[in-house]
């Protein structure tokens, strides 16, 4: 089964407390998780913000292969 991940799921191992067992989770999974155009829209505006300047460095590397071709 594969997952849609919305931004809230996906900026869990980012926020200060985040929901340990959404990031558990997301670590078992996320070879099955994928996310929408929509969602990294979103999370590249949050990144070119200054409130999303906090969240750039862990989410990025994490991330990265969203924006990798398949």
């Amino acid at each position: 089964m594969s997952w849609l991940l919305d931004t809230d799921v996906i900026c869990q191992p980012a926020k200060r407390h985040g929901d340990a067992r959404v990031v558990a989770w997301l670590e078992e999974e996320q070879d099955r998780c994928y996310t929408s155009a929509v969602v990294i829209a979103q999370l590249a505006y949050r990144v070119r913000t200054k409130d999303g300047q906090q969240l750039s460095l862990p989410i990025l590397p994490r991330y990265s292969r969203l924006r990798q071709p398949a």
